[in-house]
């Protein structure tokens, strides 16, 4: 079931410039982070491994973007603006 993203443990992504930073801490598992656009495609996709933090250059166009990040037990999304 894929939740909001609400409490402190919760996975989180944020954007500087056109680089994604994912913070995993209670998913600290492999997994995996696709981006959305607000058509909702697929325009990224990419594989994470176990970690706490990733930081993910992309080619983003500037816009406004879902990323969900699925592992084994978690499923969350999150909107975030690329500038």
């Amino acid at each position: 079931t894929e939740e909001p993203l609400t409490g402190e443990n919760d996975p989180r992504v944020y954007a500087y410039g056109r680089t994604l930073y994912v913070q995993m801490p209670a998913m600290a598992e492999a997994g995996l982070m696709q981006v959305f656009d607000i058509s909702g495609r697929v325009v990224y996709s990419r594989s994470l491994p176990a970690a706490d933090l990733h930081a993910v250059e992309t080619s983003l166009s500037p816009g406004v973007y879902v990323v969900r990040l699925s592992g084994r037990r978690t499923q969350a999304s999150q909107r975030v603006v690329v500038w």
